[in-house]
């Protein structure tokens, strides 16, 4: 065979080591969920900086279930309602930064399941590029020496 034959999926092309076929798969399904959950971070983050908060920062921004007023022996403190909208926005980017460290944990470990087989591929793939490149070349010096 020419070319790619070395693939790291099948050894001596005796057929798929299911070992490695199977950790490739999970890889690429851990890879597809983080970038899910990327994607999803990302929206919500567009969202929040375009005015449209999501809804667990409207209700509690906008309750009036929640008490404004601190009464104390001489005073009462009355807590603005902007207060309880930046404490939603801080609670929300909280629980994004969480979502975020679950998707990098997803991504970094369907990195590291294909690591191995593909460090392999990307080897072998550069050795039948230089293979490819040298033979070209030794074509292209026949011919200047033909001539």
């Amino acid at each position: 065979m020419d070319g790619f034959s070395n693939d790291p999926l099948m050894p001596d092309q005796q057929g798929i080591d299911a070992g490695k076929a199977i950790r490739m798969v999970i890889g690429i399904v851990l890879l597809a969920i983080g970038t899910v959950i990327a994607i999803y971070i990302l929206i919500s983050v567009f969202q929040m900086l375009d005015g449209n908060p999501p809804d667990i920062i409207s209700k509690i921004a906008s309750s009036d279930v929640l008490e404004r007023t601190l009464k104390t022996s001489k005073e009462t403190i009355e807590i603005p309602k902007k207060f309880f909208e930046i404490s939603a926005y801080t609670i929300s980017a909280g629980l994004l930064f969480i979502a975020a460290i679950i998707g990098v944990s997803f991504i970094s470990g369907g990195v590291q399941l294909m690591n191995p087989d593909v460090k392999k591929w990307f080897k072998t793939l550069k050795d039948d590029i230089i293979k490819e490149m040298k033979k070209q070349e030794s074509l292209g010096n026949n011919k200047t020496n033909d001539e």
